[in-house]
């Protein structure tokens, strides 16, 4: 029996040649990488579709597309509804379960006070920013009511949501991410840009 020993050169990702990098990057790509912030999205939609009372199904997205179907469960008088009218209607209906009482804290952050008066609507579905996404352009009707109906209002919604979750997909394939990626988990290369996995 005869044990055989061999030395490696490992590189961390800012160490290798660009020709390298490029074939790291190629390789993690190929190696196809599941989106991180699935489940979160899914939540946060669930949240809006039975907050707002619609249903969005055959919904998909990626690095390059996204497409969705949704109808309201409501009258069509309140689809209908627009401009000022709307906006009482938002408010009457959805100002609760938005808009939290604003939470003041002491110096040492050890006490705290929820306010009678000051409201704040910050991640209400999930508590991630995906909330904040889906409610933009609700939010900006109730500051400023214009002339689009219920139905429009939550396809903006729908829309800026799935836009941002394709963008970020595309941001989740993209050199830079798994440039950070690397240096997160510490990953090293061989010196052509082959990930190196030790075996016990």
């Amino acid at each position: 029996m005869r044990t055989v020993q061999r030395t490696y050169t490992l590189f961390g990702i800012a160490e290798l040649e660009d020709e390298a990098r490029q074939r790291a990057y190629t390789d993690w790509l190929a190696k196809g990488n599941d989106y991180p912030y699935a489940s979160e999205n899914c939540d946060t939609l669930e949240a809006f579709c039975n907050l707002f009372r619609i249903v969005c199904t055959n919904y998909r997205y990626d690095s390059c597309t996204y497409a969705y179907r949704f109808y309201t469960k409501h009258e069509t008088d309140t689809e209908e509804l627009s401009g000022v009218r709307l906006l009482a209607y938002l408010y009457n209906n959805f100002h609760a379960e938005l808009y939290k009482p604003k939470v003041y804290w002491t110096k040492d952050r050890k006490k705290r006070r929820r306010s009678r008066i000051s409201v704040t609507c910050e991640c209400p579905f999930t508590g991630v920013v995906s909330d904040e996404i889906i409610l933009q352009p609700l939010m900006d009707f109730m500051r400023s009511p214009d002339t689009r109906n219920f139905k429009e209002l939550m396809r903006n919604c729908l829309e800026n949501f799935f836009r941002s979750c394709r963008d970020d997909c595309e941001y989740c394939e993209s050199e830079e991410y798994f440039t950070d990626e690397s240096h997160r988990n510490n990953w090293e290369y061989l010196i052509d840009g082959t990930l190196f996995k030790e075996t016990a």
